[in-house]
């Protein structure tokens, strides 16, 4: 494994989404007969990981609920007696739907509370390379398509900060972190910039119709 790593003093709330997603991706490529895919393997796949994050997630909800185990402990839980929590709490302006549910227990439900889930994670002093890929792409997954512009925008949180770079570790080569980073900020940038090309012509269709309205009266 490589020694501790560091994120940009610049790292968003935005930046860390796609990178822990990112890896998440990569961990379920597994390692080819030949050796570890390239480092450009995050550079080829930068569009991708921006339309992974906007997928719903069911069918990872329910492979992940299928198997009833806590994502927290790893003990069995039986589903009839258990009701998934919520990755995004809705006192967080989280929703209730399957893609916001992660399985656990009743003692780490009740120890979890009202934290962010990764948040609870570390503050649990669990290790960050243990918790299951599919489980933080649920998380990524959910944060992208329902937290607000601001915090996207913000610094990127310590504890998340914390758990990304344990969990960057486990990649081949520094070569390999430094692609990562690098592509999910270029995710980001191309992202924002879609956006707003977006919310222009959504601007002059809208001054369009006001148009046609006020020329019909």
């Amino acid at each position: 494994m490589l020694s501790k790593i560091d994120l940009p003093d610049d790292f968003t709330q935005r930046h860390a989404l796609v990178a822990l997603y990112a890896l998440q991706q990569w961990e379920c490529l597994g390692t080819p007969p030949n050796g570890p895919y390239a480092p450009r393997y995050f550079w080829n796949h930068v569009a991708s990981f921006v339309s992974g994050l906007a997928h719903i997630s069911r069918k990872t909800t329910l492979k992940h609920l299928h198997e009833q185990r806590c994502a927290g402990c790893g003990v069995s839980v039986d589903l009839t007696h258990t009701i998934g929590d919520h990755i995004v709490p809705l006192s967080a302006g989280g929703i209730e739907a399957l893609h916001n549910l992660v399985l656990l227990c009743r003692r780490c439900n009740s120890s979890k509370g009202r934290k962010d889930f990764l948040q609870w994670w570390m503050d649990s002093e669990r290790d960050p390379l243990v918790l299951d890929r599919r489980v933080l792409c649920l998380y990524a997954r959910i944060l992208w398509q329902s937290s607000p512009r601001v915090w996207y925008e913000g610094t990127c949180d310590p504890w998340r900060r914390m758990f990304l770079c344990a969990r960057l570790c486990r990649l081949p080569s520094s070569q390999h972190v430094a692609a990562l980073l690098g592509a999910s900020i270029a995710a980001c940038a191309q992202h924002a910039h879609a956006q707003m090309r977006l919310e222009k012509r959504e601007a002059r269709q809208e001054t369009t119709h006001a148009t046609e309205r006020i020329g019909t009266m």
